[in-house]
């Protein structure tokens, strides 16, 4: 049988005060469009959010190699139920 170390977890509370969207931010951090205006009114939040993105590229390029599926090429399509 197969044994799993002992997970702790810590409760946590995130505030968002920028209010900033994936669509807004995602774009500046591609390099094809400019930082919205709270992001560049802001080096710290600017390097924070570049941190993040390095993070969730490494996480992602290990869950790769480690055998994720991949979607490139895929688009995702909303589907609507069917009555008959």
């Amino acid at each position: 049988m197969a044994q799993f170390p002992r997970l702790i977890f810590y409760r946590a509370l995130v505030r968002n005060r920028a209010q900033l969207t994936y669509n807004g931010v995602g774009p500046w951090l591609e390099g094809s469009a400019p930082a919205p205006p709270k992001v560049a009114a802001s080096a710290d939040l600017q390097a924070q959010l570049k941190l993040q993105n390095e993070a969730a590229q490494a996480l992602r390029e290990q869950r790769h190699r480690l055998g994720a599926l991949r979607s490139i090429g895929l688009k995702q399509s909303r589907s609507s139920p069917m009555a008959r």
